[in-house]
């Protein structure tokens, strides 16, 4: 058996994701080099003293709990998201869970609990951000049109609707249309 958990340990170690390998009964037995630097456990620390609760934050912890243990001895796999909490500081961040049943080669017997951690920080503040944004151009009286790059409309608020008498699904996605009015406008000056 400890030659299955040496060969997981190394490949494993060679691994950006945060990589956790925990025994039947959910007690640690193998962290990554990744996840070491990323919880600040120091390379010498013995893994197996630590208290799996403690990787994780309570709602993320109540949740592999309640979901993601019995998910995985029932179908051998389970994906969500969580946050893990370093030692030290107490730090969460924001990751991806694929967390999966290792069994046995030969007996196809389970030998241990994995978890394969991705930090997915960068796209949670994109997606606050983003809704901030929305509620932003929402809240607005004033009509907003915004723009990317290509000169497409990505966004156009209910004042905007109100103004221009276009709703947002009919004008989202295209490129601004200037009226015959507009361009002679334009071009009389």
């Amino acid at each position: 058996m400890s030659e299955i958990l040496d060969f997981l340990c190394r490949f494993l170690d060679h691994g950006q994701d945060y990589a956790c390998l925990a025994s039947l009964k959910a007690k640690p037995l193998f962290l990554n080099k990744a996840a070491r630097q990323l919880l600040g456990v120091d390379p010498d620390d013995d893994v197996s003293a630590l208290s799996m609760s403690k990787l994780y934050d309570e709602e993320t912890w109540s949740r592999l709990r309640q979901e993601a243990f019995p998910a995985v001895r029932e179908s051998g796999h389970w994906e969500g998201e969580g946050r893990l909490r370093h030692f030290k500081t107490g730090h969460l961040f924001d990751v991806a869970i694929s967390a999966f049943l290792v069994r046995t080669p030969r007996k196809d017997q389970p030998f241990c609990f994995a978890a394969l951690h991705r930090d997915v920080s960068d796209r949670k503040r994109a997606e606050e951000s983003e809704m901030h944004n929305k509620a932003i151009l929402e809240s607005s009286l004033d009509p907003i049109v915004t723009l990317n790059e290509a000169g497409e409309i990505r966004g156009f608020n209910a004042a905007a609707e109100k103004t221009f008498q276009r709703k947002a699904e009919e004008v989202v996605g295209k490129r601004p249309e200037r009226s015959e009015e507009h361009t002679s406008e334009l071009q009389s000056h």
